[in-house]
């Protein structure tokens, strides 16, 4: 059962810690195969009250309590997300990678790197909210040698190394066998669980709270974050260089940054430009590698520890100023494997105190007087405003803020994106044959809207997409989304008209029929965005209906990874 292990108070620092430690519900697996949980998992055992957390660590452990070492049960990672007491809803981090909205987190680094923030930082949790996790494990128990680097890499049926060798999450799928016992037999389920401690006092107006950014070298546009890349054989002295930056958008104080790399990670390093001067190196590291044959966080020829940086005076970086992240690969193996890799990270987790945007903290306010969008109407949401115009005038909101604001609304079919995607803008109108869908987005890049019934997730969700056919010309796909991937396709060319409108916008209008079962998804949340509920109303006993956005950066040809994504939910009851 997940069960809360101990509850203490210690000594730390200046100030007296309560220490809870839990365990997750069960991950049972058969020798070789996967574990890749949605990020909904859950939900996870956690202190029931308000906290303000300053430690945070995990383990993997067995039935017993012991800890598993990565020759098991290799992890790939764990990250653990705050979300509506529903789980259809993740509150996003501060960014920058709109798909790595964790706040903890952690790979095969796990026995050696925690979370410690010195007084007076800490992560903020609310009861009102609950935690969930996506982990991805697999068991490499009876693997053959010879394949476990394939294994642990998530190597593609379609990989052609050396030097073009693929792997990643698609091809790891949750309870797939993984590269090498595709054929297994095995019965030989065993349960693992995340044990985690949480250090935490009570919140006090002394406490300044912390947002987590994560930052990846895949990025080339700050936030169209790949995750995972390819590294091509590499010969004995030969290094593979993978360099992004990422343009900050707000004041930050760094008190924290966590790097993270995979088998093969050479060093890592954070460096911090202003105008293309260098101002400094932020946090740099060299992976450790296990030497200790099977013993938990000192496995032989794993990757067990990533250096942390800690920052007792925050670490100031401005707005405008850029992060330069560079990860260096070399072809090191584990035994019996291969000097190329498949499917590698290069990422930071970063928690700073960070001064919001005068947009954002107008937004903010308003909602603490009006609500959340959508509005029922742009006119209820100006009358709302209209009574708190002294505090938001003194806040800094303009009356172009206001307006931004309050166009949130779904009237007219109208279903507001959410802020992670970019030009993007979806009407429905529904009738007795069924519902037209109007849907916009930037010409030169691939976007899509999805509807899932109960759930903001993509897995089962189905999608309309605007990208590119075999011929590079702008088409409609209709699919069904799958966990973490694109899915498969529906229907590779689904009737619709395509317009291209000024400012490089794509007009995207289709029907979908009554007989249709997503248009029944449709209709229902259309009529459900007409009512008076919110985003926030997510009240378990309500039936709601979510719309996920998604697009990409510059390109016509869908992939998962290196997408914005977002979702607006509707609550009705059920």
């Amino acid at each position: 059962a997940s069960t809360l292990l101990l509850v203490l108070a210690l000594s730390a620092g200046a100030r007296a810690l309560e220490w809870a430690k839990y365990r997750s519900p069960p991950i049972a697996l058969r020798s070789g195969q996967v574990a890749n949980t949605l990020g909904a998992w859950g939900p996870l055992p956690w202190v029931p009250h308000d906290i303000a957390i300053r430690h945070f660590d995990g383990k993997i452990v067995d039935e017993s309590g012991a800890l598993v070492p990565l020759t098991e049960l290799y992890v790939h990672h764990w990250v653990l997300y705050q979300s509506d007491p529903t789980r259809q809803y993740m509150y996003p981090n501060g960014g920058m990678c709109a798909n790595l909205a964790n706040i903890f987190g952690i790979g095969s680094e796990l026995y050696h790197v925690e979370y410690e923030y010195d007084a007076p930082y800490a992560i903020i949790s609310r009861a009102a909210h609950v935690w969930t996790a996506n982990l991805h494990f697999i068991r490499t128990t009876h693997v053959p040698q010879d394949d476990v680097q394939a294994c642990i890499e998530c190597h593609c049926p379609s990989s052609d190394p050396p030097l073009a060798p693929l792997g990643g999450i698609m091809c790891c799928p949750d309870q797939a066998m993984c590269w090498g016992m595709e054929n297994s037999t095995l019965q030989d389920t065993k349960n693992y669980y995340l044990e985690y401690t949480i250090g935490y006092e009570n919140i006090t107006d002394a406490v300044v709270p912390l947002t987590v950014f994560s930052l990846d070298v895949t990025a080339t546009h700050t936030d169209d974050c790949m995750l995972e890349f390819q590294v091509p054989s590499m010969a004995p002295g030969e290094y593979y260089t993978l360099r992004s930056r990422s343009d900050i958008p707000n004041d930050w104080g760094i008190v924290f940054v966590e790097e993270h790399l995979h088998i093969g990670g050479v060093n890592f390093s954070l460096d911090h430009y202003r105008g293309g001067q260098h101002l400094g190196t932020v946090c740099a590291g060299e992976p450790i590698y296990g030497t200790g044959g099977n013993v938990p966080g000192n496995e032989t020829g794993y990757l067990v520890d990533m250096p942390t940086c800690k920052f007792k005076t925050p670490y100031k970086v401005l707005a405008g100023d850029q992060l330069e992240l560079t990860a260096v690969y070399d072809g090191r193996t584990l035994p019996g494997g291969h000097p190329f890799h498949e499917g590698v990270m290069g990422l930071v987790i970063l928690s700073a105190v960070a001064n919001i945007s005068a947009e954002q903290a107008c937004s903010e306010l308003i909602h603490v007087y009006c609500g959340t969008p959508p509005y029922p109407s742009a006119s209820s949401c100006t009358a709302c405003v209209s009574a708190f115009t002294t505090p938001l005038k003194e806040a800094g909101c303009t009356p172009a803020m206001i307006q931004n604001e309050c166009n949130q609304t779904a009237g007219g079919g109208g279903v507001p994106a959410p802020s992670q995607v970019a030009n993007m803008s979806l009407h429905i109108v529904s009738n007795a044959t069924g519902s037209l869908v109007n849907l916009t987005g930037p010409a030169n890049s691939w976007f899509a809207f999805g509807i899932h019934a109960n759930s903001s997730l993509m897995d089962g969700a189905v999608a309309f997409v605007y990208s590119a056919d075999e011929q590079g010309i702008p088409v409609v796909q209709l699919r069904l989304l799958a966990n973490h991937a694109p899915g498969s396709v529906v229907q590779a060319k689904y009737p619709a008209t395509i317009t291209q409108l000024p400012g490089g916008i794509a007009q995207v209008i289709l029907f979908a029929s009554s007989d249709f079962e997503f248009e029944h998804a449709l209709r229902r949340a259309n009529v459900a965005s007409q009512s008076s509920l919110h985003v926030t109303d997510s009240d378990p006993s309500l039936g709601s209906s979510c719309f996920l956005f998604a697009q990409g950066k510059g390109t016509l040809q869908l992939g998962y990874h290196g997408a914005a994504r977002g979702t607006t939910c509707f609550y009705y009851p059920a």
